[in-house]
């Protein structure tokens, strides 16, 4: 009898010793779907990394493996089924994903995922009364209907209406799950939402929830905050470094504050309104450079250096290049040092190196510059 009792402490403890678990049944409601493949990846962002994929087979994919110790958001797509994805709390237990055909994946099964579900259902039908707004007033104009303009004016109205009633939906959400992970990725939303560093502590300092990978989402945007602030109008320029066209390490300041002014371009090869911008930037570099005005591109964001230098070639730009190596806005040692979240982002530097303006309007930086230069040309 004692024998049996020690085996049975012995089998007690490896099996408490084994990690929890969570597996995803997955069921594909469309034609022609069979033999595709779903990633799974360890976030949601531009750099998560894939964990393992599977196959689908006469309609069905089954995933499982181990709840990580800390818990985020999680993620899953297919390159052949391209409306197939979504996201999920990788939590104990069993995790059902349905993907019918023209329909939004429904992602059920576990506390915090049915919790998550019911958000996305939520905000659904935020897009879709928006959305027929936005029908409504696209089939006006294509007609050329008279009422269009009035359509835009409701248009607009919807859109205010939709972001009001959404960043209701985050907050009410927050608010009923500050302990867990889903409280955690609202926190996240609501701390991007151009909120101030205190507001992003105050938020931050209502959470109970175990720290997570989600929290990371929050230190980004308190990052992101700092630096914005730091680098507002009126701040002195911040240094960042990289590699110039050639190849040789280049840095801004070997351009600003050294008695010119510069114009700084945050841009990437594949943004269509940096494009836009460039003939803005091309008519100043042509009529002052040599004569008291620089131009320095940072080039940020790229899938490869050689994306870059392709753009440089084919979009002819003659004026100083900085590559900033790193996709993601905090990954990215440039955009980080300046929170810039969305390009271009346009900068005009005094001689002295105080940033006078700061801007996503080419336009813009053409007036000032011919205002203080103008006298020059």
């Amino acid at each position: 009898m004692k024998k049996l009792l020690i085996l049975g402490g012995v089998l007690l403890a490896v099996a408490s010793c084994k990690s929890a678990s969570y597996t995803v049944n997955g069921t594909v409601n469309a034609p022609a779907t069979d033999s595709a493949t779903v990633y799974f990846y360890n976030g949601t962002g531009v750099n998560s990394a894939i964990i393992d994929s599977v196959v689908v087979a006469d309609g069905k994919f089954t995933f499982t493996s181990v709840v990580p110790d800390t818990l985020g958001l999680y993620s899953f797509r297919s390159k052949e089924i391209k409306s197939l994805g979504g996201v999920f709390v990788p939590e104990a237990g069993v995790i059902t994903v349905v993907y019918t055909e023209n329909e939004p994946v429904k992602v059920s099964g576990t506390a915090l995922n049915d919790i998550y579900q019911g958000f996305a259902d939520a905000q659904k039908v935020l897009n879709d009364d928006y959305s027929k707004a936005y029908e409504k007033f696209a089939e006006a104009r294509k007609k050329g209907e008279e009422d269009a303009d009035s359509l835009l004016q409701e248009l607009r109205a919807a859109m205010d209406v939709r972001t009001q009633k959404y960043k209701e939906l985050v907050k009410n959400t927050f608010e009923s799950n500050k302990a867990n992970v889903v409280g955690v990725t609202m926190a996240g939303i609501m701390a991007q939402e151009d909120a101030s560093v205190a507001q992003i502590d105050s938020i931050s300092s209502q959470l109970t929830a175990p720290y997570s990978r989600a929290h990371k989402t929050i230190e980004n945007a308190r990052a992101n905050r700092v630096a914005l602030e730091n680098t507002s109008v009126g701040k002195k320029f911040v240094d960042v470094e990289g590699t110039a066209l050639n190849g040789e390490p280049s840095k801004l300041s070997d351009f600003a504050g050294k008695g010119d002014w510069v114009v700084v371009d945050f841009w990437a090869s594949w943004c269509g309104p940096c494009k836009a911008a460039m003939p803005h930037l091309k008519e100043i570099y042509n009529a002052y450079n040599g004569k008291g005005l620089k131009i320095v591109g940072v080039n940020v964001w790229e899938n490869d250096k050689a994306d870059f230098e392709k753009a440089v070639e084919t979009l002819e730009l003659p004026w100083d290049m900085i590559y900033s190596a790193g996709r993601g806005a905090m990954d990215n040692a440039a955009t980080a040092a300046y929170g810039v979240r969305g390009i271009p982002t346009i900068m005009l530097i005094d001689p002295e190196g105080t940033i006078v303006i700061r801007t996503y309007n080419g336009a813009e930086v053409v007036e000032k510059v011919n205002e203080v230069l103008g006298e020059k040309k």
